[in-house]
């Protein structure tokens, strides 16, 4: 090969290099216009990626969107979008993920300010962005690898005009779509539904894509300028359209594709394996006057799934001459306290197979687990999975206008661990509870009661003397009661003082014990507030009662007034009056106590000191004289003088 031939293959490789990959991985998505504050948005496109049969490096980096005139199409503003966020679409069930279908969500977003004055077309406005080219495998469409697409919102007039009055709006926001495949003869179904912050109504329709203007070009994958509207419509296969998009058989009815009007979900029975694209399209009225529009493109795989068959569930309500008899839908299941509980029954022909029960309120919350085991593995057609339904004893029914108890609606559901979603089988189970009737419980105790009012019980001990007493509580409808007791701003327990928590069906006794001391002395008479309660613990009403008793415990009193120790003494060495002592110090209390005697000498020089009440002191070798000292009782001092006499 000569020099000139390599210097061409050189030049047309660099050029392969340098041309823009084909859009063969995008999958679908949408344009969302979110209204911030005033005349500021969030323009938006959620873009979803075919990470299998395209380069994940091969992504737009930013997109460029047109916004035009409905009534016009006149051109009005264009936007770049950069990438702010990007993670993996997650499957239904995680377990299922299969190796041919992988797709990775990918969002652009740009904030903007919209002119008053210039976005006043009472007709709105459409946002576009177009881009080359399909999945070239997608099956329902002609040239689907040279065909382009085309995202398109319509959005209203953001003012009414010279006064510049907002007309407030935010396009709906469909929910991210599960990366499920789907199976060969399987019903499938997807929540393609949107919700609207506005609360305008939300209708679906199955459409057309739109392939608009981009071409397989390398220079054209991407419109450089914008192009107004109309944008053409792919071309379907032959037997294909918007309502056939998936092939299903059309004879029976459940197995066609369809989406619910009013709620999005989209629900088919695929006939062939293959890869499809459709177009779901969601347009807002507001007070009956459509404002806007949003389309999703979206492509699902059908592949050949391994045969998984439909669990089935039944509720046994009780048996009849030694034969069970099950639930029939439409029925209405009346219920008593002692009639609450039920047998379900989850069966699936496949060995083995796990199994999980679930409730679902149709018109109420379910605000616990109802069905316990929830979960289990069944080994073929003669194994069953029982669960024990009990409904919530606490859920009353209510009456209507005309007195009639308005029943509870609900599903109960069985679910397989099936790829690429779960099968189930569900009973739909009306019930009606009339509310049960329940006397409070009543509670005291056989302490003295408070004659004031103030508190229902008042004790009263001096210090070292025990307070005891019983508390006790009864409920004519022999309920499980629970006893218990508090203390107001203190902890019982610091201060020693015992009693025990105690349940019983009908009847509860516990005793209160307090062998009391100095700890919870701080003055003559220290009061505490004691709580016991009473809790049903078995109904619905949480009917508590509560009694407060009062403890009074009184300090030994205690008199300095008439305290009057020796105030000279005389070691000589006849034996009288030789030491300085206090043989009648006062008699103690939790307040009062001594702690120590410090004496000193005219200068305030300590020359003696003990901490022993029953001290002695002879003087020692100090001189006759005359001496001070104090005496601290805890806090409080008495003050005298002595003499020393030689």
């Amino acid at each position: 090969m000569n020099t000139y031939l390599k210097y061409l293959l050189l030049w047309g490789l660099l050029l392969l290099i340098a041309l823009p990959t084909q859009a063969t991985h995008i999958v679908g998505g949408e344009i969302q216009v979110r209204h911030i504050r005033d005349n500021n948005y969030d323009f938006i496109l959620n873009l979803y990626f075919d990470l299998i049969n395209g380069d994940a490096d091969a992504k737009d980096q930013s997109i460029r969107i047109s916004i035009f005139s409905k009534s016009t199409n006149v051109f009005m503003d264009s936007l770049r979008l950069p990438i702010v966020y990007e993670q993996d679409v997650p499957y239904s069930n995680p377990a299922c993920a299969n190796a041919t279908v992988r797709t990775r969500y990918i969002r652009y977003l740009r904030n903007a300010n919209l002119d008053y004055n210039k976005y006043t077309d009472q007709a709105g406005y459409y946002v576009i962005w177009e881009r080359c080219c399909r999945n070239n495998v997608i099956s329902n469409i002609n040239k689907p690898g040279d065909t382009g697409m085309t995202f398109y919102t319509e959005i209203p007039r953001i003012s009414t005009g010279q006064l510049r009055t907002p007309f407030i709006n935010s396009s709906p926001i469909f929910n991210i779509p599960k990366g499920d495949y789907l199976c060969s003869g399987r019903p499938f179904t997807m929540d393609f539904g949107a919700t609207d912050v506005d609360g305008d109504e939300l209708r679906y329709f199955l459409d057309t894509p739109l392939a608009g203007n981009s071409r397989p070009n390398p220079n054209s994958l991407v419109i450089p300028n914008p192009i107004r509207a109309p944008y053409a419509p792919v071309t379907w296969n032959l037997g294909y359209s918007a309502n056939t998009a998936i092939p299903h058989n059309p004879s029976v009815p459940s197995n066609q594709l369809n989406i619910e009007p009013t709620t999005g979900f989209l629900r088919v029975t695929p006939s062939l394996t293959g890869l499809y694209v459709l177009s779901v399209r969601c347009e807002e009225y507001r007070g009956g006057v459509k404002i806007g529009e949003v389309r999703r493109d979206f492509q699902f795989k059908v592949i050949d799934c391994p045969i998984n068959n439909k669990p089935t569930i039944r509720l046994q309500t009780g048996t009849s001459g030694g034969v069970p008899v099950y639930y029939q839908e439409g029925q209405i299941l009346n219920l008593t306290p002692d009639n609450l509980c039920f047998s379900v029954l989850g069966t699936d022909i496949d060995n083995p197979e796990p199994l999980g029960f679930r409730v679902r309120g149709v018109n109420f919350t379910v605000r616990s687990n109802m069905i316990s085991p929830s979960a289990g593995t069944v080994r073929g057609t003669l194994d069953t999975l029982k669960g024990n339904f009990c409904w919530d004893k606490c859920l009353f029914s209510t009456k209507d206008a005309q007195g009639n108890y308005q029943p509870y609606i609900m599903d109960l559901i069985v679910s397989d661990d099936g790829c690429p979603a779960n099968l189930s089988d569900t009973v739909r189970v009306s019930l009606i509870y009339p509310p049960v009737a329940n006397n409070a419980p009543t509670m005291g105790s056989d302490a003295p009661v408070d004659a004031s009012g103030q508190y229902d019980y008042i004790m009263t001990r001096e210090v070292g003397q025990t307070f005891e007493f019983n508390v006790f509580g009864n409920d004519i409808d022999n309920d499980m009661l629970a006893l218990s007791m508090q203390g107001v701003g203190f902890s019982p327990a610091d201060l020693g003082m015992q009693f025990e928590p105690k349940s019983g069906k009908g009847s509860v006794t516990s005793k209160f014990t307090w062998a009391n001391g100095c700890a919870g002395v701080t003055q003559q008479d220290n009061e505490f507030i004691l709580e016991f309660f009473i809790k049903e613990e078995s109904t619905c009403n949480n009917s508590n009662k509560k009694i407060r008793v009062k403890l009074l415990l009184i300090d030994r009193d205690v008199d300095l007034t008439t305290f009057l120790p020796a105030n000279a003494f005389s070691p000589n060495g006849d034996s009288y009056n030789a030491t300085f002592e206090m043989p009648n110090l006062p008699a103690e209390n939790c307040r009062f106590r001594f702690e120590r005697i410090t004496v000193f000498n005219r200068w305030g020089v300590k020359v003696f000191e003990s901490t022993d009440r029953n001290f002695k002191w002879n003087g020692g070798e100090f001189p006759a004289a005359t001496y001070f000292y104090t005496v601290d009782f805890k806090g409080t001092q008495y003050k005298g003088t002595v003499s020393l006499i030689r």
